[in-house]
C-alpha cells in the first residue's frame, strides 16, 4: 500500500486538488456549488426526467412545456450514464457523473501530455488543468476523452480491444451536438503532433473516429429520429445576428481566450482560465517551436469559423435554409479551444526554459482559483456582504427550494403552472406541470402560442424581443419591470396554466392569491 502511494503520489497530489471542488464549499455552506447556467436551469432537470423514463415512467416527460415535449427529443435519452439518474436521487447522480468525468479527463489528458513531454508533473498540471475546464459534466464524456483519441491517433502504433472498447463506450456517452463539431479539429491536432507518420495517422484517424462516430450516432438517433419525424422545431426559425466588423473582431478576440462580457458570475467562472490562456500565449511569443506555432494557428483559425459566419453575406445565406444547415451549431468546434492551449501548454513544458517555473505556478494558482470559483459570489454575498435571507444559487438545495416547492405541489396537484421572476425549470425539477420553460428543441407552433402572453413585455424590451423572435429556447414569461407587469394570463389559462408562481405581487383582477407564506419570497396565484 505504501509503495502504491509513493508511485502515484503526483496524481494524488492533483486529484487531491481537484477534489477541493467538492470540500471547500461543503465545509463552508454545507452544500456542494456549481455554475448554475445550462446546468440547474436546464440539462440537470432534463437528467433528471431521463432517470424517470428509463425506471419505466414514460408520461415523466409530460411535465414540460403543456406535454409538447417527447422523450425523443431529450438529448442524453439513449447514453449510457444517464442510467445513474435512474438509481441515484438527481444530485447524488450529478456529482458521481462529475466526479468520474474529472478523472476520465485527468487521465485522459494526462495520457497524451506524457506522450508530448515525458515529463510527469508537468504532464499532471496540464491534465489537471484540462479537468477543471471541463465543466459540463451533464452533457457526458465527448470532451473528456477527446485528449485520448489525439493520443490514438497520433501515437499508438497498434490498437487491441481495450482501445476499440474504449472508444466504443466512449462514443456511446458522448453528446452528438457538441462534440462532433470538434473533429476536424481533433484530426488536424493529431496531424500537427505527429505529421510524420502521415499514413499511420489516416489509418489511425478512419478507425478510431468511425468506431466514435458510430456509437454516438447510435447513442444520439433519437434526436436524429426527431429531425426526421418531427421537423417543425422552433429551431427552423432561428435567425442568426450579423454583427458589425469592430464588433464581431472583439467577439473573435473575446472568444480565443475566453474573456467575460460583464463584471457578474462569468468573471469568476472564466478568470482562472483566461488568466492562464493568456500567459501561455506570452510564452509563445518567446519560445518560438514550429508545433507550438503551428497549434496557435489552429487555435486562430478554428475561431474564425464564428467569425465569418457572424458577416452579414454568410449569415443571410445560412438563415435562408432549413434544418440541419441552419440549426446546426458548427461554431461548437471553437470548444476544442481550451485543449489545444492545453497542448501548447504541454509543448512548452516539453522545453528547458528556467522561466518555465512562473508558468507553473500560475498554472498552480488557476487550478486553485478554479475549485473555488463557483463558491466565491455566494461566499461574498452570505459573509462579506451578509445579503438578508441570502438564497445560495450555486447549490441544487438553493436553486431549487425543494420545501417551498413541496407546499407549491400539494396547492397545485397536477394542474399546470407558469412562472414569473423565477426560472421554471424549478416548478419542473420538484414535479410540477409547467408550460413554460427552457427547451432547445420544441414545435414552433408553441413558440407562437407563448408569445401572446408575453407580447407587451417583448414590445418593451427591444433585445428581449430580439432574443425570444431570433432564437426563443428559453420560453419564459419575461417582464422588465415587476410593478408594472403587463402578462396575458388569459392567454396563460388557454395553453393550459392554471396557477402562478411570482416572485412579484401582481396586482391583477382575474389572479386570486392562494398564498404566500413561504421561506422565500413567493406569491402563488390562480387563474380565475
Amino acid at each position: 500500500m505504501t509503495n502504491f502511494f509513493y508511485k502515484n503520489k503526483i496524481h494524488l497530489l492533483f486529484l487531491s486538488l481537484l477534489s477541493l471542488n467538492y470540500f471547500f464549499p461543503l465545509l463552508i455552506f454545507g452544500k456542494i456549488t456549481l455554475f448554475y447556467h445550462d446546468a440547474l436551469d436546464g440539462e440537470i432537470v432534463y437528467n433528471s426526467i431521463i432517470g424517470k423514463i428509463l425506471g419505466g415512467n414514460i408520461e415523466s416527460v409530460n411535465i414540460f412545456l403543456n406535454e409538447q415535449i417527447k422523450a425523443v427529443f431529450l438529448r442524453r435519452l439513449l447514453q449510457p450514464f444517464s442510467i445513474f439518474y435512474y438509481f441515484f436521487q438527481t444530485e447524488t447522480a450529478y456529482w458521481i457523473i462529475d466526479i468520474i468525468v474529472k478523472l476520465v479527463s485527468y487521465f485522459s489528458f494526462y495520457v497524451l501530455s506524457k506522450k508530448i513531454n515525458h515529463k510527469k508533473f508537468e504532464s499532471s498540471i496540464a491534465a489537471c488543468l484540462f479537468a477543471c475546464i471541463n465543466l459540463r459534466s451533464q452533457d457526458g464524456f465527448g470532451i473528456a476523452v477527446t485528449p485520448y483519441i489525439i493520443y490514438l491517433i497520433a501515437f499508438k502504433k497498434n490498437f487491441g480491444l481495450k482501445h476499440y472498447f474504449l472508444i466504443l463506450l466512449s462514443g456511446l456517452n458522448t453528446d452528438f451536438v457538441t462534440c462532433i463539431p470538434q473533429l476536424p479539429a481533433i484530426i488536424l491536432a493529431s496531424y500537427i503532433l505527429n505529421k510524420n507518420k502521415i499514413k499511420k495517422l489516416m489509418l489511425n484517424s478512419f478507425l478510431i473516429l468511425s468506431i466514435f462516430i458510430f456509437f454516438t450516432l447510435i447513442s444520439n438517433m433519437n434526436l436524429i429520429y426527431a429531425q426526421i419525424t418531427d421537423g417543425n422545431f422552433h429551431r427552423n426559425n432561428f435567425n442568426r445576428e450579423t454583427l458589425p466588423f469592430i464588433a464581431n473582431f472583439f467577439v473573435f478576440i473575446k472568444d480565443i481566450i475566453f474573456l467575460p462580457d460583464n463584471f457578474d458570475w462569468t468573471l469568476f467562472r472564466l478568470f482562472p482560465q483566461s488568466l492562464i490562456f493568456l500567459l501561455i500565449l506570452i510564452f509563445v511569443f518567446f519560445n518560438y517551436k514550429k508545433k507550438i506555432f503551428q497549434t496557435v494557428i489552429l487555435i486562430f483559425l478554428i475561431n474564425l469559423i464564428p467569425f465569418f459566419t457572424r458577416i452579414e453575406a454568410i449569415n443571410t445565406l445560412r438563415n435562408s435554409f432549413r434544418g440541419l444547415i441552419k440549426t446546426f451549431n458548427f461554431e461548437y468546434i471553437i470548444w476544442v479551444t481550451p485543449l489545444l492551449f492545453l497542448i501548447i501548454l504541454s509543448l512548452l513544458f516539453k522545453l528547458s526554459n528556467n522561466y518555465l517555473k512562473y508558468l507553473k505556478f500560475v498554472s498552480l494558482l488557476s487550478i486553485i482559483f478554479f475549485q473555488i470559483n463557483s463558491s466565491i459570489v455566494p461566499l461574498g454575498k452570505k459573509y462579506f456582504f451578509a445579503e438578508k435571507n441570502y438564497r445560495n444559487l450555486y447549490t441544487f438545495e438553493g436553486y431549487y427550494m425543494y420545501d417551498d416547492y413541496l407546499k407549491i405541489k400539494n396547492f397545485v396537484n397536477n394542474s399546470r403552472v407558469l412562472s414569473v421572476g423565477y426560472d421554471p425549470m424549478i416548478a419542473a425539477m420538484n414535479s410540477i406541470n409547467v408550460i413554460d420553460g427552457y427547451h432547445t428543441i420544441y414545435p414552433s407552433s408553441y413558440k407562437i402560442k407563448f408569445r401572446r402572453i408575453i407580447k407587451k413585455e417583448l414590445d418593451k424590451e427591444p433585445n428581449i424581443k430580439k432574443y425570444y423572435d431570433n432564437w426563443g429556447s428559453r420560453v419564459y414569461a419575461f417582464i422588465s419591470d415587476p410593478k408594472n407587469i403587463e402578462l396575458n394570463f388569459f392567454e396563460a389559462k388557454k395553453i393550459g396554466a392554471k396557477y402562478i408562481i411570482s416572485r412579484h405581487s401582481i396586482p391583477y383582477e382575474n389572479l386570486s392569491l392562494i398564498s404566500k407564506n413561504f421561506k422565500n419570497k413567493i406569491y402563488l396565484y390562480k387563474i380565475d
